[in-house]
């Protein structure tokens, strides 16, 4: 039998709601499970007229302006080489307890939007329909669309945990779950075992929940791919000692090239190199002041702009 244990604890003005478990993880079970445990949030007094606002430790928070603040979770799995199918989301063994809103406060605390590094958040006036209903709308486990990063598939689980019913004035929190992914039909033939770049297989190890799981389907490159340095007219000097000094801490093949006089130029050479059979691993651009390229949501460079 599984038992379970909530505390609620009250220190000075904050008070912390935590369960039994030690951690909020995703474990993933298999290539295709996940595991899903919420283990502590903090609960803290922000006004006096009762708004509290909630904190899950290490995860992010919905971040839309004037509706409830409420945690998300985010897990993202690598999907199996040569997967067919839109996968969908099946939740199983869902643990859940309901607990009165007045238990925390009147409200949760709505949010700013996201705040800007360097300066103050937004004053932004409390969304009143958000308010009125059950919050979020949106499903509590939901997929982002697939995606592709440079050697692999895969998909973004999005949990959110906590959950308000205005009318009811409860509050729903999803303990644990196991989260499988589903309608999916891969190849009965294995594919080739794909090599990978040591720097890539890392990082693909760092981001993915159930990579521990995939990892079969990969080798590692006996050294790192190749490096494009691309370099405005008035700095070819300084791009050559950079692409030294690159090939003897890299060992990598480093080509050094002029950049093109536009953002759209620069991304057509940089895409030449990555398609051609030789591949491409890492590019540096020095000193070429264009115009931001198509897709910057900050009018300025961007790795995603450029490369992905």
């Amino acid at each position: 039998m599984f038992k379970f244990t909530s505390l609620l604890l009250a220190v000075d003005a904050q008070r912390t709601w935590t369960s039994g478990a030690l951690e909020t993880s995703f474990h993933a079970k298999s290539r295709l499970e996940l595991q899903f445990n919420f283990a502590a949030m903090q609960v803290n007094n922000a006004d006096d007229d009762g708004t509290v606002s909630l904190h899950a430790p290490g995860w992010a928070h919905l971040d839309v302006p004037g509706e409830p603040e409420l945690p998300i979770l985010r897990a993202a799995m690598v999907l199996p080489r040569g997967v067919r199918g839109v996968p969908q989301v099946v939740v199983k063994d869902a643990l859940w307890q309901t607990i009165p809103l007045s238990n925390w406060g009147k409200r949760i605390h709505h949010s700013h939007g996201k705040c800007s590094l360097c300066g103050e958040c937004n004053e932004t006036v409390l969304s009143i329909a958000a308010y009125e209903n059950r919050f979020p709308r949106t499903p509590t486990v939901a997929l982002q669309p697939v995606h592709r990063w440079r050697d692999v598939e895969g998909v973004v689980v999005e949990v959110q945990p906590v959950s308000v019913d205005h009318i009811q004035g409860v509050v729903d929190i999803l303990y644990s779950a196991t989260i499988e992914l589903t309608e999916m039909q891969v190849d009965a033939t294995r594919p080739q075992r794909k090599i990978v770049d040591p720097v890539f297989l890392d990082a693909y190890k760092f981001v993915y929940s159930n990579w521990e799981h995939s990892a079969h389907d990969y080798d590692v490159a006996p050294e790192n791919g190749r490096v494009l340095v691309l370099y405005d007219q008035q700095f070819q000097t300084q791009a050559q000692t950079y692409a030294d000094l690159v090939k003897v801490r890299l060992g990598s093949d480093v080509l050094v090239q002029q950049a093109g006089p536009s953002a759209s130029a620069i991304k057509t050479t940089i895409e030449g190199f990555y398609n051609a059979a030789a591949g491409l691993s890492y590019v540096t651009i020095i000193g070429r002041d264009v115009d931001a390229p198509t897709g910057s949501e900050t009018s300025r460079e961007c790795d995603n702009c450029y490369a992905m």
